[in-house]
């Protein structure tokens, strides 16, 4: 798997990736599982399987922007706890002051949600 931004010493000398035997595993294993799939990406031009990238990056943004719209607006109604976020973020430049409360507020969701799902440890008497 491609990892991470290319490096090269001369803007002549190619691209070098870094790759990580995990992630090549699983998309081998992954190819193995789904041969059609991957016929029908071999069969992409490079144009467009780079265009399914550039589409897969947008999407992923767009879905990352509708999640913080809907913190903050779930922020908007708790006046208290975003006064408390924007006390924890008041150093940072103001444009990025929104983007920071609601990765705050994601996290911490996460964490409460994890911690509610988890199975409570059976006391013994």
């Amino acid at each position: 798997m491609l990892k991470g931004k290319p490096k090269s010493d001369t803007q002549n000398d190619p691209p070098q990736f870094k790759n990580n035997p995990e992630i090549d595993a699983k998309i081998d294993d992954h190819i193995k599982q789904n041969p059609k799939f991957w016929d029908y990406v071999q069969s992409m031009s490079p144009e467009r399987r780079a265009r399914a990238l550039v589409l897969n990056e947008v999407n992923k943004v767009e879905r990352s922007e509708r999640i913080n719209k809907a913190v903050i607006q779930k922020l908007d109604k708790d006046p208290e706890l975003k006064q408390s976020y924007q006390t924890i973020v008041k150093d940072l430049p103001a444009e990025k002051q929104e983007q920071a409360i609601a990765q705050l507020a994601r996290r911490n969701e996460r964490i409460i949600n994890r911690k509610q799902e988890s199975p409570k440890a059976s006391v013994r008497v």
